[in-house]
């Protein structure tokens, strides 16, 4: 790295006296993606930067409830540019089941990232967008039943409960056409194989919708002690916590 910056090719850029951060310049990446492609090495490199992204978000969520949480969300705040090229990547034509997999597990992952320290907006556009190809619940989405089975089922009921999530935070009913079915689907998912920590969430999320209609009052309060019974199973204590002020 300091031969590297001796030579201009790379400069610092910020982060810590422990973990300072550098950045290439933009002729020099362009050079190095071209000579990438050329040498049939384009896809491999930008896999194994999706991966690495997916791994980076892995457990953002419990790590924004701990202490130094908000430290946790300043890190991955700094990789911004690159979580959006990955996405990129995850969400290109034709459909990649594996690239759609790390990538909608990197917008679940990284929910309490948008949440915390971003743009909502973003997050679910983005968590849209793959859902929109492998998902035939999706307004919009081009997806077969071929795409839906190239990602794991529960990736895919996952990815359902954190869209509805993000959703919630705006308030909009104006989507309940298919907000239901798909958390149906994705409660009936975890049922099925025994998730009790994403039936929970999900179980939440609905819980959470059906309270914005005042004739679906008594159901959102049932659907809320499901989530409680589920959340607490599951050891799930923040979700329990949410689905009783739901419940109340």
């Amino acid at each position: 790295i300091e031969s590297l910056a001796d030579k201009s090719l790379v400069r610092l850029d910020g982060g810590t006296v422990t973990e300072p951060r550098f950045r290439m310049l933009e002729t020099i990446r362009d050079h190095a993606v071209g000579m990438a492609r050329e040498a049939g090495m384009e896809d491999a490199l930008r896999d194994g930067h999706l991966a690495w992204i997916t791994d980076l978000f892995t457990g953002a969520e419990e790590a924004s409830r701990r202490a130094g949480g908000l430290a946790v969300m300043d890190r991955l705040h700094a990789e911004l540019g690159n979580l959006r090229r990955a996405l990129a990547w995850a969400s290109g034509v034709p459909v990649d089941g594996a690239r759609v997999t790390l990538g909608l597990r990197t917008c679940v992952a990284g929910a309490a990232y948008w949440r915390m320290r971003h743009d909502i907006a973003e997050g679910m556009v983005a968590l849209d967008l793959l859902l929109s190809l492998v998902d035939p619940l999706m307004p919009g989405s081009t997806a077969t039943a071929l795409d839906l089975a190239s990602v794991p089922a529960d990736v895919v009921a996952y990815a359902r409960t954190q869209a509805m999530g993000l959703r919630a935070l705006f308030g909009s009913t104006t989507q309940a056409a298919w907000i239901r079915p798909m958390l149906d689907g994705a409660i009936a998912h975890f049922r099925a194989v025994g998730d009790r920590l994403g039936e929970g969430r999900a179980l939440m999320q609905l819980a959470s919708f059906l309270g914005y209609f005042a004739d679906h009052a008594p159901e959102s309060r049932e659907t809320a002690l499901a989530a409680i019974e589920a959340a607490t199973k599951a050891g799930d204590t923040p979700t329990a916590a949410f689905a009783h002020c739901r419940a109340a």
